[in-house]
């Protein structure tokens, strides 16, 4: 019996000092606060299944919080103090926070709002003890934290700034490198400084540096205006000084300047002229007839009195062997926007199809050319031509009759003059 006792002794303490944990434990959990949340996008949207981390500026571990499908998030006991929220998504960019801090009964004690800085994130908040923080967060992406970066760099560099662009605008390229170099030297990573130094060395024919620079602009902010539409030109122009001694790397050139081109021209409605038409070239250099027929249809939309682009259109379709549709492109030259080059054109392609011997083909173009010029003077030289090789001399008469009545000064009409007299002496008309 004696080590009976013994053992109720020995466990009657060891009960009360757990009793004694339980107890003290119970005001801790009084002594902390709550945080509740909701994560949305830049639309308003709840983001669901994304995994925050609070980090406690006091030290120890960090809290990892997994939002729900609703966006919610919550933890009903942190230890009062600071804390700073990211999150795990390396891609994510925790842009806003609003927060309302107030009593667990529900009443608002303090409201506050902030931007992230695009570098040291969300600023610390805090928890306040036995009180519900609530917090809005807003997740953005990468590209919208670069934008922020960019804004920011720009503004500690705006009047350095301003100056280059004022040597710019009055054409002084030596004086703009000097101001963007004073800007890049306060803010490396300003991507508009690179670019107004690539804009002004392009300027002054320094290629390789310019592609240097440009680069280095769309590598920092991809949505710069004008930046990629700036480099992907550049690069149509390198390609050709690369053509005569490095054909691959100009191929390379040519299909890197359309894309560039391409995404330019996708930042605006309508894109600029020059843009279509430099993308046009880049993809038609680069062997992508189809693809330049189609940028060329958009640029003829967007700018009907473009003519170099109803040219360039029908040139296209004559390499793709439709030199009906080049000829039907030719005829929807407005009026306003020619100046007899188109029926030159036409004619052109007549006089390949005379030289073929295709006679049919010729006359049914040169009736093309007079559509577009009834007094285009050399479809009736050569529709002339076409009647003697026919032997219709009377039709070979009256149209050699009237290239001379049109263009005497021509240095083709005094054969045509003297072909005229032979019929007439033959009795031809």
């Amino acid at each position: 019996m004696k080590h009976q006792v013994r053992r109720s002794t020995f466990l009657l303490p060891a009960f009360a000092v757990a009793m004694a944990l339980v107890l003290s434990s119970a005001p801790a959990h009084a002594q902390r606060g709550a945080l509740a949340g909701t994560l949305i996008d830049t639309d308003g949207n709840p983001v669901g299944k994304h995994q925050l981390i609070l980090h406690p500026l006091a030290g120890g571990s960090p809290i990892k919080l997994k939002t729900k499908a609703s966006g919610a998030f919550a933890h009903s006991f942190l230890i009062p103090g600071q804390y700073r929220i990211t999150s795990s998504d390396e891609n994510a960019y925790l842009s806003h926070f609003d927060i309302v801090a107030g009593q667990q009964g529900g009443s608002e004690v303090s409201r506050w709002s902030s931007d992230a800085h695009p570098e040291s994130g969300l600023p610390p908040f805090q928890i306040y003890l036995a009180q519900k923080t609530t917090m809005t967060l807003t997740v953005s992406d990468q590209a919208h934290r670069n934008r922020v970066r960019q804004a920011v760099a720009t503004a500690a560099v705006a009047g350095p700034m301003q100056a280059a662009v004022d040597r710019y605008d009055a054409g002084d390229m030596e004086g703009t490198l000097e101001e963007a170099q004073r800007v890049l030297d306060q803010q490396p990573g300003l991507a508009y400084g690179h670019f107004l130094r690539g804009i002004a060395l392009t300027k002054l024919g320094r290629s390789e540096e310019a592609e240097s620079a440009l680069r280095t602009a769309v590598e920092l902010n991809a949505e710069l205006p004008d930046a990629a539409g700036a480099l992907g030109t550049l690069l149509l122009q390198r390609a050709t000084e690369l053509e005569a001694t490095d054909g691959e790397r100009a191929q390379a050139a040519l299909s890197e300047a359309a894309g560039l081109l391409e995404k330019q021209a996708g930042m605006s409605d309508p894109p600029p002229s020059a843009i279509l038409a430099n993308w046009a070239m880049a993809l038609e250099r680069s062997g992508e007839i189809q693809g330049a027929i189609g940028v060329f249809e958009r640029l003829i939309e967007a700018d009907p009195s473009n003519e170099a682009a109803y040219y360039n259109l029908a040139d296209l379709h004559r390499k793709a062997g439709d030199e009906e549709k080049a000829l039907g492109i030719l005829e929807k030259i407005p009026s306003t926007a020619t100046n007899g080059s188109s029926a030159q054109v036409i004619y052109n392609m007549a006089v390949k199809a005379f030289n073929a011997g295709d006679y049919e083909k010729t006359l049914s173009t040169l009736e093309r050319t007079g559509q577009v010029d009834p007094d285009f003077a050399l479809a009736h030289h050569l529709r002339g031509r076409v009647f003697l090789a026919q032997e219709d001399y009377e039709g070979a008469i009256r149209e050699l009759s009237r290239f001379i009545e049109l263009a005497p000064d021509h240095p083709s009409a005094s054969e045509d003059q003297a072909i005229l007299d032979s019929l007439k002496s033959m009795g031809g008309g």
